[in-house]
């Protein structure tokens, strides 16, 4: 069955549709404005995003900001961790966790330059990174 992709005009709040027949398809109206297909939800627009239907890569605005579970620290360390990445000019915020606090990263370019701070590599970095 297709699964059809929408996202906000900005392309953040990706919303996911699988057709299992034309009549549950039709219960949103498939619109069409200048060329490009979008279908109501909730009285918001959502436009139709091949690039998340085709890709496997999740590179999308909606991803950021991301927590990463890989960078995390004991939650007696989160003051430290965020003082010495506001040390070393990377201020990076920390989840308050019961076990683990992780670090939030605004963007790719938060994300390397933390990495970097920190001695670690990004195995799933692109050529933009």
């Amino acid at each position: 069955m297709p699964t059809y992709c929408y996202s906000n005009e900005d392309g953040s709040g990706i919303i996911d549709k699988t057709f299992v027949s034309f009549k549950e398809k039709d219960e949103h109206e498939l619109l069409e404005k200048d060329g490009r297909k979008y279908i109501i939800v909730d009285g918001e627009k959502y436009y139709r995003n091949y690039g998340a239907e085709k890709s496997n890569l999740i590179t999308f605005p909606s991803n950021w900001p991301m927590e990463s579970t890989a960078c995390a620290v004991l939650p007696n360390q989160r003051e430290e961790a965020m003082g010495a990445a506001r040390k070393n000019g990377v201020p990076t915020e920390f989840t308050k966790g019961k076990y683990s606090c992780s670090p939030i990263f605004r963007d790719r370019k938060h994300r390397k330059e933390y990495l970097k701070t920190r001695n670690f590599i990004d195995h799933d970095a692109g050529y933009g990174d």
